[in-house]
């Protein structure tokens, strides 16, 4: 008798990660990574600027040991000058300083059934910093892009092996976004000289996008007139439904939001103790794609997102967790709530509740307009029906007090799992928008 034996097919394609994803344990090799790498610890997000050692880190391969004497940085390319900059050059030129939200592509991964196997990331791989440098468009407007250029490459000095490939870290940027004026070539991190692990001694910056865009150790920018295929361009940051799909690449930072975590941890499961009652939840929303609205009361954007979708109300001019509005990345303000944490896994931004609100105010539309009320506005001259009454702003929805919370018996304590406080990210249909 002849036995069949029937193997998995195999992808022809170089993947990123090793092995198929698991529903296991964390791997070892997860384990090397998650203490080579770290994420930002949720207190953080109390200041609006990151401290450098407590922003997420990443690193591909080994933080390489540069020096400044031999350090230079080669553009060129589809370009009409080709130039070699030493640091010194690149201080005297002009320079910026933007305030940046950088969040890993892979953050949450950790989270995922089946889990790929990398960098086990959880929510935290973000942070906020004030970078300083270069702008890229000034440099480029100095060497004269030529007019067939498509994309501008960047590459760093860090160089290892990934998926049986062994490259430089590289990316590209299509260049109306290698053109954005808030695209920085960054020497400083919160005023200071940018730290090792950051990218010393000249990073790339890129406001909006994922952190993978932002390539650290710089060494050289190429402007080439056909798409990057690298690596880490082609194989990985794609988004995929199997290890067959080519994928859609990974680009501009989708809406999350966190919280700092209330009360007190426990040391080993980090679940929150803290008194029965209200308690005010203070936390950050940040996207590189939409515009955002000032989240005075998290509930109250909730009802202000099913009453009118198309509020918009921009966010207060001041340094803090960015988001993108029109492509330049702004600043998203402190997100504030009185919520009972009693009710908490029932609050106004529970889908139940939002989607109950949608309904109801669907119904009420409905019936305004099969019954209009006999004082409505008579229309002018030329119109056809009763003008609309104008839509409640989303300030004016979030100036309302938070529902009164149950007294709590005397000293009855809660405790508060920290993952209920960013359980709204994990819904496609129940996030904070603008």
């Amino acid at each position: 008798m002849t036995k069949l034996i029937y193997r998995r097919r195999q992808s022809a394609r170089p993947r990123p990660h090793p092995g198929e994803p698991t529903y296991g344990p964390l791997t070892q090799d997860e384990l090397q990574l998650a203490a080579r790498n770290h994420s930002m610890p949720l207190e953080a997000l109390r200041q609006d600027v990151t401290p450098p050692g407590m922003h997420y880190v990443l690193t591909h391969f080994d933080i390489p040991q540069i020096e400044d004497g031999s350090w230079h940085l080669r553009i060129g390319g589809a370009v009409e000058m080709a130039m070699e900059l030493s640091l010194a050059a690149l201080k005297k030129d002009p320079a910026i300083s933007v305030p940046v939200t950088l969040e890993c592509a892979g953050n949450g991964r950790s989270l995922l059934k089946p889990r790929p196997l990398s960098q086990p990331w959880v929510l935290e791989g973000v942070g906020t910093a004030v970078w300083t440098g270069v702008p890229l468009a000034y440099l480029l407007a100095q060497a004269r892009v030529e007019p067939e250029a498509v994309e501008v490459v960047f590459t760093g000095a860090d160089e290892g092996v990934q998926g049986g490939v062994r490259h430089h870290y590289a990316r590209s940027l299509p260049i109306a976004e290698a053109l954005r004026p808030d695209v920085v070539l960054a020497y400083k991190m919160n005023g200071s000289e940018l730290p090792a692990q950051h990218g010393y001694p000249l990073r790339l910056v890129v406001p909006g996008w994922y952190g993978m865009a932002s390539v650290k150790w710089l060494q050289s920018i190429q402007v080439v007139t056909a798409p990057f295929h690298g690596f880490q361009q082609a194989v990985a940051y794609r988004y995929q439904h199997n290890a067959n799909d080519a994928g859609t690449p990974v680009s501009r930072i989708r809406v999350r939001s966190l919280m700092v975590p209330p009360g007190i941890p426990d040391f080993f499961t980090r679940r929150r103790i803290l008194p029965r009652g209200p308690v005010m939840l203070r936390g950050r929303a940040w996207s590189g794609a939409v515009s955002y609205t000032h989240l005075a009361d998290a509930r109250a954007v909730a009802r202000a997102r099913a009453v009118a979708p198309e509020i918009k109300v921009s966010a207060p001019d001041r340094p803090g967790l960015g988001v993108a509005a029109d492509g330049v990345v702004k600043v998203a303000p402190l997100v504030e709530s009185a919520l009972n944490t009693e009710a908490l896994h029932t609050a106004a931004l529970d889908k139940k509740a939002l989607h109950k609100e949608s309904r109801r105010q669907e119904g009420v539309q409905e019936d305004a307009q099969n019954n209009p009320k006999p004082n409505a506005e008579a229309p002018a001259p030329g119109e056809t029906g009763p003008k609309e009454a104008p839509a409640r702003s989303a300030l004016a929805l979030s100036a309302q007090p938070p529902r009164p919370a149950r007294k709590p018996a005397a000293g009855n304590m809660a405790v508060l799992d920290t993952g209920s406080m960013v359980s709204l990210a994990q819904h496609e249909d129940v996030r904070v928008r603008s």
